[in-house]
């Protein structure tokens, strides 16, 4: 991340103290922060909608909530939150685009 940020300020004949976003919005580009939440949204956009489009292995790779349950809740549509015992396992893909796509959802 910080090579990028350095290579962004040297393109750009920027001084050192320029701000990070503005070198960004100046090429048009996305951050590396951004470019993860963008890349995890399109992940779930696949799923949801273009399964057809999907890596094999992502095919399965996240479970809804109506294969948990019997009979009709709200949330039947959703994918399934797993918990996580481990720090390990809150870092990990399958929580992650649970959790953001959620809270992307609700916002």
């Amino acid at each position: 991340m910080v090579l990028n940020n350095k290579l962004l300020q040297i393109l750009q004949n920027a001084p050192r103290k320029a701000p990070v976003s503005h070198l960004y919005e100046n090429f048009n580009r996305l951050n590396i922060l951004d470019l993860h939440n963008f890349q995890l949204l399109v992940l779930i956009h696949k799923f949801f909608y273009h399964k057809e489009k999907l890596l094999i292995i992502f095919t399965s790779y996240f479970n809804e909530n109506f294969l948990f349950h019997n009979h009709v809740t709200r949330n039947r549509d959703n994918l399934h939150l797993a918990r996580c015992k481990t720090s390990y396992g809150l870092k990990c893909i399958k929580y992650k685009v649970v959790i953001f796509g959620i809270n992307f959802l609700l916002s």
